[in-house]
């Protein structure tokens, strides 16, 4: 059975970065929404529901820690959310949407991260806790 095209907004302030993973996620089949500008980004989620979101934690202006708050603050929890950075997300443990992968790791390791998150948010072949950890 052929992976299903998932619609995947990206957050983060460097431009590189911001294309490596653009091009990671074309190539695994996925539509990327890159943002460089987190400011926006909270009224594009309420117009354009996207199925994942992809945030780096410190930004100019609005960190990713703010877009995780609000995001579950407007109720859209089932959005599951991968922190890609250098530093974790320091939230409560209840929340199963949420992941971490060091973007050292990235290159090698966000494509799998992005199934795991997926098959989370639909719960289809949710993760076991060996593969994919939630952010803690």
């Amino acid at each position: 059975m052929g992976e299903v095209m998932a619609r995947i907004l990206i957050i983060d302030d460097d431009k590189d970065w911001l294309l490596m993973v653009t091009r990671l996620l074309e190539i695994a089949g996925h539509i990327p929404l890159p943002y460089l500008k987190p400011q926006s980004l909270l009224d594009e989620v309420e117009r354009n529901m996207p199925d994942l979101i992809i945030t780096d934690i410190m930004m100019p202006g609005v960190s990713g820690s703010a877009i995780y708050g609000k995001l579950r603050e407007k109720g859209h929890s089932q959005v599951p959310v991968i922190v890609c950075s250098s530093t974790r997300l320091k939230v409560k443990n209840d929340d199963l949407l949420l992941f971490h992968c060091s973007k050292q790791d990235a290159p090698s390791m966000l494509t799998e991260v992005v199934k795991t998150a997926l098959k989370a948010a639909t719960g289809s072949d949710a993760p076991s806790q060996d593969q994919v950890t939630p952010n803690g």
